[in-house]
């Protein structure tokens, strides 16, 4: 099932047939769509369970992505900042506030088939700004679409997995007794 819009960005993700998604687990695929090109290996799979466990952050995020600091700087510098706050404890630990204002661009689940890839949106007015750079390649994407595109998807998606998830916990719940 995709949502949203490959061309722009989308989402992307299936449940695998015959496993009646793994029931609380939900074994599947997902991967998005930035600019008409796939990022994530969709074809690795994944628990969707463990994708939805690290949505909550991203969709909480929602809305506070403005960030015009960074909106005029290039894609490299962008990768740079956010990349060595996030991952390389470019700043002090004890200050946390940096930590979590960073954490708020990266819109990727920290699962397997997200493992090779930061993706980075920066919210520029209306605009968003979707930087993704792959961890073991100098090469860095990027495209520019609505905000609200990537915000409504981001919500739409955590939505669906999250109502799936209740149903298969339902169906285990039902199973059991």
């Amino acid at each position: 099932m995709l949502i949203g819009n490959r061309a722009l960005f989308g989402i992307e993700y299936e449940f695998l047939p015959g496993t009646s998604a793994g029931g609380s687990w939900m074994f599947g695929k997902c991967c998005y769509w930035i600019g008409g090109r796939m990022v994530g290996d969709y074809d690795l799979g994944t628990s969707l369970r463990d994708v939805l466990v690290s949505y909550p952050h991203i969709v909480g995020d929602n809305g506070t992505r403005q960030c015009p600091s960074l909106c005029g700087s290039s894609a490299a510098y962008v990768c740079d900042v956010l990349d060595g706050i996030l991952y390389r404890g470019d700043i002090a630990r004890d200050d946390i506030r940096f930590i979590e204002a960073a954490a708020r661009f990266s819109i990727e689940p920290k699962v397997d088939v997200f493992s090779k890839v930061s993706v980075y949106c920066l919210g520029c007015d209306i605009t968003a700004r979707l930087i993704a750079r792959q961890v073991d390649e100098a090469t860095i994407r990027e495209f520019r679409t609505p905000l609200s595109l990537v915000e409504t998807t981001i919500s739409t998606f955590y939505a669906l997995l999250d109502a799936a998830y209740e149903n298969a916990r339902s169906r285990e719940i039902s199973d059991e007794q």
